[in-house]
Order: C-alpha cells, then sequence, then structure tokens
C-alpha cells in the first residue's frame, strides 16, 4: 500500500462518500475531541453495544471489554472486524 503524498490533513467525509468510521484502538482513549451529541457517556468512553455505536454509521474495534474479555487485544480485532462488517451490510 502506498500512502498519499503529500499527506491528508483532512477530510469532507460528505463530499468523499463516507458513510461509515470503524475505530481501532485497543486501550481506553482519550474522546474528548470527538463532539457528536450521544456518542459518549459520562466519563468520555463510546457508548456501543458490541462495537456498535450509538449514533448510526459509527462503529468500534479494540475497545477494552467491547464484546469479550480480550476485545483490548490485538488478536481480537480480525473477530471483532468480521462481525461489525456483517452488521454494517446488513443494515446497508
Amino acid at each position: 500500500m502506498q500512502l498519499p503524498n503529500p499527506a491528508v490533513r483532512s477530510l469532507d467525509s460528505a463530499e468523499s462518500g463516507i458513510t461509515t468510521v470503524v475505530w481501532c484502538t485497543g486501550f481506553k482513549g482519550d474522546f474528548s475531541w470527538v463532539r457528536l451529541s450521544g456518542l459518549l457517556d459520562p466519563e468520555g468512553q463510546p457508548v456501543h453495544e458490541d462495537g456498535v455505536a450509538a449514533l448510526p454509521g459509527i462503529y468500534f474495534a479494540g475497545l477494552d471489554f467491547a464484546s469479550t474479555r480480550k476485545s483490548g487485544i490485538i488478536l481480537a480485532i480480525a473477530e471483532e472486524a468480521h462481525r461489525l462488517v456483517e452488521h454494517i451490510v446488513r443494515h446497508s
């Protein structure tokens, strides 16, 4: 894979046709920069069920205990990604 040169520093999701975002981190992160109403709980962590966010079109993979005890480790990403892709396809 070749990365764009110069690097992409911003992106208009509507203009680019992006309708889904999958966020993969693997640790409890600082989501304070996310400014979407209803996406974060009072502790500032994503509101989701098995990686499917409360807001349509937003998904999370790699969060600690997202769907299983091993969710926060790299080995779980393949399983979570597969499950999330199936969800996205079913709801497209």
